[in-house]
């Protein structure tokens, strides 16, 4: 069964969600360390907890931005065959679209 349309999860915005309160959180912890509530050992443990899920959540990408980026790259490439056939010879031309098809 498909998902209710109401409880469709988009990515983008639960990552930027997450990004915001683990930032807020590692401010948060140094804060607390400055102010002497915490020991610099609690301190140090959490913030480094904290940054590694930062970092999954910032290196993290959306199927849709993969997809966006394929295409990107596909159009690219595209424009630069474009280019090379209209200055290839013919043997040229033939590898071209030799290579072409069997990656497709």
């Amino acid at each position: 069964p498909k998902p209710h349309p109401a409880k469709k999860v988009d990515m983008a915005q639960t990552r930027a969600r997450n990004i915001a309160k683990l930032t807020q959180r590692i401010e948060n912890n140094k804060r607390l360390y400055r102010n002497a509530e915490i020991t610099e050992a609690d301190y140090r443990t959490e913030v480094n907890e904290l940054r590694a899920e930062l970092a999954y959540w910032e290196a993290y990408t959306t199927q849709r931005e993969v997809i966006a980026l394929q295409l990107t790259q596909c159009v690219q490439m595209l424009r630069r065959i474009d280019y090379y056939w209209d200055i290839a010879p013919p043997t040229e031309r033939r590898i071209l679209a030799h290579n072409l098809f069997d990656y497709f």
